[in-house]
């Protein structure tokens, strides 16, 4: 059995520190990987593939942040079942979050490929750089698949206490990202799909990884196929948090992704500086995500056995 963590004893602040602490290196390795990437593309292949995948990244975040919120919306539900010690609904949601979210994410990606040339055109994508920005953005947006599986998963792990598995994953999936860019790109000479490819392929091998890991240490994850019959209420409680979580993550990045139709228009020298200055600026921003997500499982947890009070305390330590 792997190790679980009930947040619904001990003091609450202590509870909610130590638990944020492996969320906040995650997100600190998926931020320099990011940064390595961006200087690699850089140093590789120029100013104009780096502008080029300066142009849409923004789209790739806001894509990333929806599915990542959706997905932490499904794991409140699990985490509920989790300090409800309610281990038949506990899994009964596990498997509804991977029915919901690869269902969202074929419609997502879908709709993105049907209308991705007329979208890249509407983000003021320069004519020179658009054939190298359609290639990057393409190999991302079919590896969401990838993405919002590794994401499951990890809120999925999180919502039942293990926060340092998926950071282990991170760590892991980061480095092969660094070394896949230096291969792709200069050994098989893919350009920059091929940094799109390295990002995709360690993003696959992070998902196998937390499989395995949920295969061999947390019984009360491994689903069969009848618990993925759907419920229609439970369906309903499934997409209202998903998708209000999801759409509330993406406002953010949304203004971004506007912002940077007008960046687009402004030349090379201007979507580079932006792109690195972007990268930089996400970082002052991590205190509140990871604090939102540490959150949403401690109060989830809470909610699920009935300590209303721990959550509301719980709540004025995060704020402060």
């Amino acid at each position: 059995m792997g190790k679980t963590k009930t947040l619904t004893e001990g003091t609450p602040w202590k509870q909610i520190l130590l638990f944020s602490i492996p969320i906040f290196w995650g997100n600190i390795f998926q931020l320099l990987y990011s940064l390595v990437d961006t200087k690699i593309v850089g140093s590789t292949l120029g100013t104009e593939a780096l502008a080029a995948v300066g142009s849409v990244s923004t789209l790739h975040t806001l894509m990333t942040g929806f599915l990542n919120g959706l997905t932490l919306g499904f794991s409140l539900i699990t985490a509920m079942c989790f300090g409800a010690d309610n281990m038949k609904r506990l899994k009964k949601s596990f498997a509804m979050t991977i029915g919901l979210g690869v269902l969202t994410t074929t419609v997502l990606v879908v709709a993105l490929m049907f209308v991705l040339q007329p979208l890249l055109h509407l983000l003021n994508v320069p004519e020179e750089q658009f054939a190298m920005s359609y290639a990057y953005i393409s190999v991302l947006i079919v590896g969401l698949f990838a993405t919002v599986l590794y994401n499951l998963c990890a809120n999925t792990l999180r919502a039942i206490g293990d926060s340092m598995t998926p950071l282990i994953f991170l760590i892991l999936a980061a480095v092969l990202n660094v070394i896949l860019d230096y291969v792709c790109i200069l050994v098989f000479s893919m350009g920059v799909g091929g940094a799109a490819a390295a990002t995709v392929i360690s993003q696959v091998v992070s998902v196998a990884l937390c499989v395995i890991h949920i295969k061999r240490h947390f019984p009360i994850l491994q689903v069969e196929r009848r618990h993925f019959k759907l419920e229609k209420s439970e369906v309903r409680t499934m997409l209202s948090g998903g998708l209000s979580m999801g759409m509330m993550s993406s406002l953010v990045n949304l203004g971004t992704l506007i912002l940077q139709t007008g960046i687009n228009t402004l030349g090379t020298s201007v979507i580079v500086a932006h792109t690195a200055a972007r990268k930089v600026f996400e970082i002052w921003g991590l205190p509140v995500t990871v604090l939102g997500a540490t959150m949403a499982t401690y109060s989830g947890q809470n909610y699920g056995a009935g300590k209303y009070d721990r959550i509301t305390s719980g709540l004025k330590a995060a704020l402060m």
